[in-house]
């Protein structure tokens, strides 16, 4: 995510926002994902967390929103999370999804 966050439009290489789009949604999202789905709360919860955040930072960088009060990156990155079809950006990652609870 550092080299992403670094990566801008030259003459040879154009369009550069959906590069990092792509990048971070197929193929950082999917790591703390699976990370999530594979291992059990108690130990995915923190290494999770992080890479979220992580994510995150690249997100804001993406959409320049360094500037924007608080309240309004936390809203931006709830709605960035949300599926494409429900007018998010499809940046899953995963920690917000939980195992079910299986009967007991």
């Amino acid at each position: 995510l550092d080299f992403i966050d670094t990566l801008e439009c030259t003459e040879g290489i154009q369009n550069v926002g959906h590069l990092k789009y792509n990048l971070i949604t197929r193929q950082a999202c999917p790591k703390t994902t699976y990370i999530c789905s594979v291992t059990p709360p108690e130990i995915s919860e923190g290494p999770a967390i992080d890479g979220s955040n992580r994510i995150r930072k690249s997100w804001e960088l993406l959409t320049e929103a360094e500037d924007t009060p608080a309240i309004y990156k936390d809203l931006g990155w709830r709605q960035a999370m949300l599926p494409t079809i429900t007018g998010g950006s499809g940046v899953d990652t995963g920690v917000t999804r939980r195992p079910s609870q299986e009967a007991t």
